[in-house]
């Protein structure tokens, strides 16, 4: 190829590069309403109300003319004189976005809410679909007082295609005056070759929706010299954090959306302090906070709610691919609680969703298809390890019998099959409630999750044995758990816990002569409350002076151990009540390698070893004495080999370790 072509080549490629690089652009929508202000009560509020929109919308094109290339920017703008529902959505209509642009739609004017007493609010209770949310206060071509709900711009937004859409409203705007700015004095605009680091990581990095206003339900949003403090706080944090990402002596080099609106929640209260303090409207407000009604990326919880008049908030909308969605909320299930703690307003949800992590677990009301009320449980985990919310509740599908539930099936991998159960066995208590029929135990176990650990009594071969569910730490409850009556809340399993310890222990101490050196993790002595120090005076009505009277005084012991101590640092006696785990880890007693004791309910029980075994191999390694036996046990897998002689015939048996 010649020199001259393929220069000529080269730059045409550096052209087309060029012209892809920063491809994107954002879309700008200014809107604000002056119409509502007019012919009000006190002319000089109106006019104060006009100045302060005005102030607001040259504030919003300066912080984007600052900070985006002028070829990668474009602003829409209705007249203030003339922003009728129409002629905001046709402006909508009229941005067409790539798919890699971002677009921010900007309000500010007059707002409310829909509980407030707009169309079709009040009747929120009766008529779910008509409790459409917050709105814009506008008027027609008219001149007659009209709404646009967030929910149809919201919807308008998402219909342009691009990636991002920012939707941030100043409203329902209290204009208080407070002095005079120079409108006169705009500045110069500095010219802007590249976008800047904050408009970068914020405006053009993330997908979804960012849906933000700057005062809570129930919230006027004040005015100051400068205009509408929720837009002074909003530019004035991007500004700051744009210095913070171009400082090179400071290590930030990132940042998302939910920190940077805690900053602004901040910097709002303080400008509401600082211009407002004899103010006595905002006085009895307290407080102006942001609300975000959707983030963008995998919005954290997804869900659009409504605040109605009877209390309690109505979903609105479910983002798809939400956790809202995964976890099963519909439009119109109205939520009362979430972890027990009531919602009544907008704002109760707000928190409850900031605060979440874990599982979540929602109470909810939902109209079915008869058209009657029913209420349902939810359960959400935030800690965005998981994206499937149907987990199993018990790992067991059941039979009512006589006294209990029996187990007819064990479901693979689940916390029954975990935990040791059979098909066989009869499940008789939850946490010392009896359960013999399945909405009964549907309950109980609901109620028991919420504990850090507790006791199911079950009956196997006729005999009656517990088994303590240990760190239960998050509560999967399907929303059938509601409907206890139904198959499917006993054939899953969602009971999250920490593996048990290596070793589960009789009674969990270690002691020298009658003092106690060390107690371990999860332990019956650690659930007792005894710690490192204490001595033990009496275990049992039997005397503790050597390590040989404890561990005796232990193996004899019944389940149900009480103990005279005397604490740490402390000189007189008191009474401890132990519940001990009779079902070892292998469940058998050993001197040399013949076995002494078998314990019931035990692996070594249930896989057929008897009294006068000797243990030959303990998987594979020869065993001659106790210690030999011991140290194969706390080596040992889950699935053990056990070779044995029983009256000179060789046998195998396959333990299942409680480990």
């Amino acid at each position: 190829m010649k020199p001259k072509k393929l220069m000529f080549i080269i730059f045409i490629l550096l052209l087309f590069w060029q012209g892809t690089v920063n491809a994107q652009t954002i879309h700008v929508i200014l809107i604000g309403d002056v119409r509502c202000f007019e012919n009000a009560e006190n002319p000089e509020n109106g006019e104060n109300a006009k100045r302060g929109i005005q102030l607001d919308l040259r504030n919003m094109r300066g912080f984007f003319e600052d900070y985006v290339p002028q070829d990668k920017l474009k602003f829409y703008e209705v007249d203030p004189k003339m922003a009728t529902p129409t002629a905001i959505l046709n402006k909508i209509d009229s941005v067409k976005p790539a798919y890699e642009d971002t677009v921010v739609f900007y309000y500010t004017g007059h707002g409310a809410n829909a509980a407030e007493g707009a169309e079709g609010a009040n009747a929120a209770e009766e008529n779910y679909a008509k409790a459409a949310g917050q709105f814009f206060q506008l008027k027609d071509e008219n001149g007659k007082e009209i709404v646009l709900y967030r929910t149809e711009v919201c919807k308008k937004l998402k219909t342009t295609g691009a990636h991002f859409v920012v939707l941030f409203s100043d409203c329902c705007n209290n204009f208080v005056p407070t002095g005079r700015s120079n409108d006169n004095d705009k500045g110069v605009p500095s010219i802007c070759n590249k976008f800047e680091p904050v408009i970068q990581q914020l405006f053009l990095d993330p997908k979804g929706m960012l849906d933000i206003t700057t005062s809570e339900f129930g919230q006027y949003s004040f005015t100051n010299a400068k205009g509408s403090i929720g837009t002074v706080a909003w530019i004035e944090i991007l500004k700051n954090e744009n210095k913070s990402l171009k400082d090179e002596n400071k290590s930030v080099t990132t940042i998302t959306w939910a920190p940077v609106i805690k900053k602004m929640n901040v910097r709002v209260n303080e400008l509401l302090k600082e211009r407002f303090a004899n103010s006595e409207e905002a006085k009895r407000q307290g407080s102006q906070d942001y609300y975000v009604y959707e983030w963008p990326e995998t919005p954290r919880f997804g869900a659009r709610v409504l605040g109605m008049s009877a209390g309690n908030v109505i979903v609105q909308e479910v983002v798809p691919g939400s956790l809202a969605e995964k976890g099963g909320l519909k439009v119109n299930d109205v939520i009362w609680k979430i972890n027990e703690q009531d919602i009544i307003y907008e704002k109760d949800f707000g928190a409850a969703i900031d605060n979440a992590f874990g599982e979540t677990i929602f109470e909810i009301k939902r109209k079915n298809s008869d058209g009657k009320t029913e209420k349902r449980l939810l359960a959400f985990d935030f800690d965005g390890e998981s994206s499937e919310y149907t987990e199993p509740v018990f790992g067991a599908k059941f039979d009512e019998v006589d006294g209990g539930l029996e187990i007819t099936e064990i479901v693979a991998d689940g916390t029954a099959e975990k935990y040791g159960f059979k098909v066989g066995d009869v499940i008789l208590e939850v946490d010392g409630t009896t359960v013999d029929v399945k909405d009964i135990f549907a309950v109980a176990l609901r109620d028991a999750c919420k504990k850090e650990r507790f006791t199911i009594i079950y009956r196997r071969n006729g005999k009656e044995y517990p088994e303590i569910i240990n760190n239960v730490q998050k509560r999967r409850i399907e929303e059938q758990a509601q409907k206890p009556d139904s198959e499917e809340i006993l054939e899953q399993d969602n009971l999250d816990f920490k593996p048990k310890p290596e070793k589960i222990y009789v009674f969990g101490a270690k002691v020298k002569g009658n003092v106690i050196e060390e107690v371990y993790e999860g332990s019956p002595a650690e659930e007792a409350g005894l710690q490192k120090g204490d001595k033990i005076v009496k275990f049992n009505s039997k005397t503790i002076i050597t390590a040989k009277d404890f561990e005796k005084a232990v193996d004899n012991s019944p389940q149900e151990a009480t103990l005279v101590i005397i604490k740490k640092g402390e000189q007189s006696q008191s009474n401890v009540v132990a519940t001990l785990n009779k079902i070892y880890v292998f469940g058998a007693k050993v001197k040399g390698n013949v076995v002494e004791e078998v314990y019931e309910g035990s692996p070594a029980e249930e896989a057929g070893l008897q009294k006068g075994d000797k243990i030959l191999k303990f998987n594979k390694k020869t065993i001659k004495t106790s210690k030999d036996f011991e140290k194969a046990v706390d080596d040992s897998p889950i699935d053990a080999e056990l070779e044995i002689d029983r009256d000179g015939e060789t046998m195998e048996l396959n333990p299942k370790l409680n480990k």
